[in-house]
Parts: structure tokens; C-alpha cells; sequence
């Protein structure tokens, strides 16, 4: 708003300054018609009678506060749009267990998940932190059944270095991966985890 008043102020100021300069034209251009004017609308307003202009008013005041709640009405604030919600841990499980009977990458994922809850169970039931848990994983000192090591050790690796995504020989047998475990073992293993000696 004050970047459209500083050139009008402008204006205004040089023609202040040049007034003095340019009288005549002032009188002339500017002063005798606005008088005029003036005078021209004092005179059409002496023969309305006032009775007949407050009516004209009124109807002025009615059409602008009937456009302005018109203008307020028409615009409707756009609704708000609410942040999709994210899928809570067990909704992301259920998705990939689905997933996973036909996509490997799923299987990956899946398993990346439950090694992550094992993990934190077991290092909860070792009293001891979750790195250091990871750490025992990959060394193999946690005591863990055969094929529930190498799974979590599948869902260590980065994709791209297991079986079911090295096909270079599409005729040869594909060997089973280890992520191919059903994750009901695993969650057998949790359950029966304080009977456990890790």
C-alpha cells in the first residue's frame, strides 16, 4: 500500500513546487473547473427536494452491505485438507505379510521389521542397548535358532545382494532364500523368549 501513496505523494510534491511557476495555468486548467463543478452540483441539489434524497441513500447504504455479505458468502474458504494419517506398525505389518507372497521385496521389508521388533525384545530381555544387540546378531553370538539367524541376517544385507534378486541365469534353480521363513517363527521365538538362554 505505501509503494502507491510514495508516487502520488511525488506528484503532489513537484506540483506544489512548480505552483508558483505556472499560475496562470493552474487557474485556468485546474481551479475554474473544479469550482465549477462545484458550484454546478450546489445549484442541482437546491431544486431536489431532500425528501426524495434520503431514500437514494438508504438504497446506496442497502446495495453495498448486500454486496458485501454477497462477497463474503460466494467466498468459502477452501476446506482443510487433513495429513493422511500413517499406517501404525502393525497396519505396515499386515500390508507387507500380504505383499510378501509374491513380491521379494516384501519379504525384505517384512523381515527388516520383525528383525528390528526382535531385536528390541531381546536386548529389553538382556537388559543391554539395541546396537549392541545388532552388533551380537552379526557375530552370531545370540544363541539363535539356525534358520531365525539367518533371516535376520537376510534383512541386514541390502537387497540387491540376495538370491532371489542375482537371476543371472534364468534356467539355473533358484535357491530358496533364507527370507522365505515363515514369520510365524519368529513370533513363536518371541513368545517363548524368557524360556530362553540367549
Amino acid at each position: 500500500m505505501k509503494k502507491h501513496w510514495l508516487p502520488a505523494a511525488l506528484i503532489l510534491l513537484a506540483a506544489l513546487l512548480f505552483a508558483p511557476l505556472c499560475r496562470t495555468f493552474v487557474r485556468e486548467v485546474i481551479v475554474i473547473p473544479l469550482l465549477y463543478l462545484l458550484w454546478l452540483g450546489r445549484f442541482l441539489l437546491q431544486f431536489v427536494p431532500q425528501a426524495s434524497l434520503w431514500p437514494v441513500f438508504v438504497l446506496l447504504l442497502f446495495l453495498i452491505v448486500a454486496a458485501a455479505f454477497v462477497s463474503r458468502s460466494s467466498y468459502r474458504r477452501p476446506p482443510r485438507r487433513l495429513a493422511p494419517a500413517e499406517p501404525d506398525r502393525v497396519g505396515s505389518w499386515a500390508y507387507y505379510l500380504a505383499q510378501a507372497r509374491q513380491e521379494s521385496y516384501y519379504q525384505w521389508r517384512l523381515g527388516q521389521q520383525l528383525q528390528k521388533l526382535a531385536l528390541e525384545a531381546i536386548a529389553q530381555h538382556k537388559g543391554q542397548s539395541l546396537k549392541e544387540t545388532r552388533q551380537q546378531l552379526r557375530s552370531g553370538q545370540l544363541n539363535l535358532p539356525p534358520e531365525l539367524q539367518a533371516y535376520f541376517e537376510a534383512s541386514l544385507r541390502p537387497l540387491g545382494y540376495l538370491p532371489a534378486f542375482r537371476r543371472l541365469a534364468f534356467w539355473r534353480r533358484r535357491s530358496p532364500s533364507p527370507l522365505e521363513l515363515e514369520p510365524e517363527r519368529v513370533l513363536i521365538y518371541l513368545e517363548n523368549l524368557d524360556r530362553e538362554d540367549i
